[in-house]
């Protein structure tokens, strides 16, 4: 009897071993997909409203805040004027802010007609669902902002209006500030 209480002991001991492990290697493994994600970022170009592109590549090396939002979403709209405030302040200690729109180019050409961000809104449009998802943002919400830091790995992410004492906990330690 003792024998098998030994032997059920130690199949309990190993599949609770393999549990763990595999939990363990799920996480690691969504944070590897997030900071692949990341390096992927500066491989992308993204054209402005006016259709120029802007390769991402020439925000290598700096800590990089990635807003995703689109001209019907309230929250993004109200989040963009904080956004540039940050976006003025935080420029000189290497930290860029993006906007990317998961819209067309006119309505955000209009929307600029409106209101000013001191940091550039680029144009996605229809493929930005699937960048969301790329990023981490598996229920394809908005707004949705994420943090790089210079190498590409991301550092933070949110769904949902961020705020400023958010992002600025987020970039203390990226920029010693």
């Amino acid at each position: 009897m003792t024998r098998y209480l030994s032997i059920g002991i130690g199949i309990v001991a190993a599949a609770l071993g393999a549990f763990v492990a595999s939990r363990e290697l799920a996480t690691a493994g969504a944070a590897g997909a997030a900071d692949a994600a990341g390096t992927a970022f500066f491989s992308q170009t993204f054209p402005d409203s006016a259709g120029k592109p802007h390769a991402l590549a020439d925000y290598r090396g700096k800590v990089v805040v990635i807003n995703f939002w689109a001209t019907w979403c309230v929250p993004c709209v109200e989040e963009i004027p904080e956004l540039s405030r940050l976006s003025s302040e935080y420029r000189p200690k290497n930290v860029a802010f993006v906007g990317i729109g998961i819209d067309n180019a006119s309505n955000i050409v209009d929307f600029e007609k409106k209101v000013t961000a001191s940091y550039p809104l680029l144009v996605a449009g229809s493929m930005g669902s699937d960048l969301l998802r790329e990023y981490g943002d598996t229920a394809g919400g908005l707004p949705f902002t994420l943090i790089l830091d210079g190498k590409g790995a991301v550092r933070a992410t949110k769904l949902g209006k961020v705020s400023e004492k958010e992002l600025r906990a987020w970039l203390k330690p990226l920029t010693g500030s």
